[in-house]
């Protein structure tokens, strides 16, 4: 893993330094703010890459290194209580003529102390068909992050562009028994958008594929290990007793999206619909592979959305946000037949067992002051929705929850001839309005009854909590001469979120606490 992200590095930079030397270079003293152009490119709220073709300036580039710790109990069962991150990134956008490229490279290593119930990179998943052990250890996680788009106006009426993200991954378990992962993960965006006089009309495609690849193993073979495979809400096989268990995950996904801008004057309106469909496959062993004791989960997302942007003297943007999703677990009974001497299987059924419902509605109207035309002196933004959820695993248990989500958050950025400060403040209130948890038939065998105490119950007590976070970060950055041909800057970004918890199954609230401090440099 370090020697191909050397390698990658060695690349990125050296394209960088080419293209930027081939560049007219901007000398002004300002700060181009990706959050300005969200307020004033519509497409940049889309999966529509061609938007960027309208983008009315070009972000700055940005390099950070970056430093997170979180600690406390106020966490999913199967997250860390004390996690530090550790991370660089970089993006750049370049404009040639008609043609915008957008580039992003990233690393991430996450140490995670004391995690337990999952053997998943990323364990929060509507997906229940999981693979776990009851014991605890540290998770060294790392993953490399690839982006890159390119969009083009062919002339005035026509645009197109593909955006495509790569991501990679390893992961493992410093103790028996000890879950090796490893994933990799792509995406592609094909976008398309015809101009019209006030008019635009926009559509992209979605696809997915990608796996993730796990094996258990120990060093001491001296010690019989149990293995769960979960099926939905706490229903699981037999444990497996033994050293070492394989299991595969296998994802693909397709979908798309609409979208229609139209503009009068100052005020400019933009709605989308879109769909999508992700299925992951999971299967054990690995010459010959079984689904018995597994399945496949497929989610099918809907998405629609309208927002209104309208800029005079302030800026404001309202947006209307409707997403919902169904899912379905489908298990397989499988019998084994002899084939050359080899034992293989091969499915005689295919059962629905488990399905998922989830409904978010919400509004959000963010306020801004222009500084310039390339960023704001301040910004409030306020967010407010629900979020409404339902599972269950047919004839044996169900679950569901309705919350109040709401988001309150404000930015202050002040300019003092080669520095620059900003001030970031933002509360986030969650209160649960209803919720249900039972067992519609009770579990009496002793691996289903564990993982109901130890995973269904605490995660749901922690998804229906009343919650409240408080969040607040300063930034202070000065300009220097990049190469002595571009003005830019470096700066220090610091700051704390402080959440408490409370349910009434809990004797006291439960807390958690991040921190966060990156070092970049504007490019």
């Amino acid at each position: 893993m370090k020697r191909t992200v050397f390698k990658i590095l060695t690349v990125f930079f050296g394209v960088f330094i080419f293209v930027e030397s081939s560049q007219s270079q901007d000398t002004i003293n300002t700060v181009r703010s990706s959050g300005r152009l969200l307020l004033e490119n519509h497409w940049l709220h889309t999966d529509n890459i061609a938007g960027t073709a309208f983008n009315p300036f070009l972000p700055d580039g940005d390099f950070v290194l970056g430093f997170i710790s979180k600690e406390g109990d106020m966490r999913r069962v199967q997250l860390s209580p004390n996690e530090q991150i550790y991370s660089f990134n970089s993006e750049k956008s370049v404009r040639i003529n008609k043609l915008l490229f957008n580039g992003n490279i990233g690393y991430e290593n996450k140490q995670q102390k004391d995690v337990g119930w999952t053997a998943r990179m990323n364990p929060v998943t509507h997906n229940p068909y999981m693979l776990a052990d009851s014991l605890y250890g540290l998770y060294i996680k790392d993953y490399v992050y690839l982006a890159g788009g390119v969009s083009y106006m062919i002339n005035k009426r026509f645009s197109t562009g593909v955006q495509v993200n790569y991501q990679v991954g390893d992961g493992a378990r410093i103790k028996d028994p000890r879950a090796k992962n490893k994933l990799f993960k792509l995406e592609a965006y094909p976008s398309f958008i015809y101009s019209l006089n006030k008019m635009k009309l926009g559509l992209n495609l979605y696809l997915l594929t990608g796996r993730e690849k796990i094996n258990y193993s120990t060093l001491e073979n001296s010690t019989t290990y149990r293995f769960f495979r979960t099926l939905g809400l706490g229903k699981t096989t037999v444990p497996v007793n033994g050293w070492s268990y394989e299991r595969n995950y296998y994802l693909s996904g397709y979908g798309g999206e609409f979208q229609v801008q139209y503009s009068i004057g100052d005020l400019k309106l933009l709605s989308g619909f879109g769909y999508s469909s992700v299925l992951e496959k999971s299967e054990d062993g690995s010459s010959y592979p079984r689904k018995t004791d597994s399945g496949d989960f497929e989610e099918k997302s809907y998405r629609f959305y309208t927002i209104l942007n309208y800029h005079k003297n302030l800026i404001q943007s309202f947006g209307l946000h409707v997403d919902a999703s169904t899912g379905q677990g489908i298990e397989f009974l499988q019998e084994p037949y002899i084939e050359e001497g080899i034992t293989r299987y091969r499915t005689i059924a295919e059962i629905e067992n488990y399905t998922t419902l989830e409904f978010m509605p919400r509004i959000k109207y963010t306020l801004a002051k222009p500084y310039n035309v390339y960023s704001n002196k301040w910004e409030i933004t306020v967010d407010a929705g629900m979020d409404i959820f339902s599972s269950e695993y047919m004839l044996e248990a169900e679950q569901s929850y309705t919350n109040i989500l709401s988001d309150l958050q404000f930015k202050k950025s002040f300019y003092l001839k080669k520095n620059f400060i900003r001030i970031s403040t933002s509360g986030i209130l969650i209160y649960n309005l209803d919720n249900k948890l039972e067992q519609l038939n009770t579990y009496t065998a002793s691996q289903e009854i564990a993982i109901w105490n130890h995973i269904i119950e605490p995660d749901f007590f922690l998804t229906t909590s009343n919650l409240y976070t408080l969040k607040a970060s300063l930034r202070y950055g000065r300009n220097f001469q990049l190469l002595k041909v571009k003005s830019s800057l470096i700066y220090i970004d610091f700051g704390i979120n402080y959440s408490s918890a409370s349910h009434d199954q809990w004797s006291k609230n439960k807390t958690f606490k991040l921190y966060h401090f990156t070092l970049g440099f504007t490019y």
